[in-house]
């Protein structure tokens, strides 16, 4: 767990306040809810049955599904815990503030 926290932290500083966005796609793409390359994740199956897990700056290695699944259910209790039903409903809250802010520029 330890690493999931380093990777969501990282991405946290290095994308500011549109980290939302890449941690949403990290979920769906880990999720296997989406499989379309390029946006703010990407996620590939590797050779040995692990998973390798990148956003612009970081990567994350997953070992097997075991972990793959560990991975997704850190960030719903993370991003989620008892505020927000699931991950849709913390990204259209976060995307609400991301251009609440905007209005503001």
């Amino acid at each position: 767990m330890e690493r999931f926290k380093v990777w969501v932290d990282k991405v946290y500083d290095d994308n500011d306040e549109e980290a939302y966005r890449t941690i949403y796609f990290a979920y769906l793409k880990a999720r296997g809810r989406s499989t379309d390359r390029g946006g703010e994740a990407d996620f590939e199956a590797l050779p040995d049955g692990g998973y390798l897990l990148r956003d612009r700056e970081n990567e994350l290695r997953l070992a097997d599904d075991t972990d793959r699944e560990a991975f997704v259910a850190y960030l719903v209790e993370r991003c989620c815990g008892s505020r927000f039903k699931d991950m849709a409903e913390w990204e259209n809250r976060m995307h609400d503030v991301f251009m609440d802010d905007l209005r503001f520029l």
